[in-house]
């Protein structure tokens, strides 16, 4: 080890480099390091989210949301698509198997009421921050409790579609896509997932090796991630 030169105290070394010049230069390779861009995603085709289309009986699937900073989360629960209309104040439901409405529906502030005469019962949900469009209109993310007590979001898009969703857990892991074939690392679960995948369009059709179930996503752009409260990380 090479020795310290004598200034009348003996300076602390670190490679023989005087230990207050040591800390300076490790904060400057620090700043630099921070400074220099993370390594490049593969395939930034599939950033975003996507609600499978694939689902049981009793209408629960999986929310994928994949992030720039290669981190995913994955949110089951129970999944169903309408088609909506409103006429003045009235609101109507068709789920392809059966139709609701009309309801009565009035927007105070962040505030959505509904009453639905032919079942006498009325419910309100909150606006989901940053989901209001320019004119108050029943367009956006709204949230309230579900009679089991989850959470539930409602996302009425302006093409009519409503997607209904009660997220049961969100886990979040780390993902790799490199245009053909995609792994997901997620804690607290029992194994790698690793498929083949293809995007077409704003579907994006996932192969999984272990048991070689095919899952169609559709992209969900207009709307916000769904995030429950826990995290398996956490």
């Amino acid at each position: 080890m090479p020795k310290a030169k004598k200034t009348g105290r003996f300076e602390k070394t670190l490679l023989g480099v005087p230990m207050k010049h040591a800390v300076h230069i490790a904060v400057g390779l620090i700043v630099v390091a921070m400074a220099l861009p993370g390594p490049a995603l593969a395939d930034d085709r599939i950033l975003g989210r996507w609600d499978s289309q694939s689902r049981s009986k009793g209408g629960i699937g999986s929310m994928l949301h994949f992030r720039g900073d290669g981190t995913v989360d994955v949110t089951v629960g129970a999944m169903l698509d309408f088609k909506y209309r409103t006429a003045g104040n009235r609101l109507y439901l068709d789920l392809g198997t059966e139709t609701f409405g009309p309801i009565e529906y009035s927007i105070k502030g962040n505030t959505l009421i509904r009453k639905d005469p032919k079942a006498g019962t009325a419910s309100e949900a909150s606006r989901v921050a940053g989901s209001a469009p320019p004119v108050p209109t029943i367009v956006g993310t709204w949230r309230s409790s579900h009679p089991t007590g989850a959470d539930l979001v409602e996302e009425f898009l302006p093409d009519g579609v409503l997607l209904y969703r009660v997220p049961f857990r969100t886990d979040r892991g780390r993902f790799q896509a490199d245009g053909s074939t995609l792994s997901m690392q997620i804690p607290r679960r029992p194994r790698t997932y690793i498929a083949t995948y293809r995007v077409e369009g704003n579907v994006m059709v996932v192969t999984y090796r272990h048991d070689g179930k095919e899952e169609r996503y559709m992209r969900v752009e207009q709307a916000p991630i769904i995030v429950t409260t826990k995290f398996s990380h956490e």
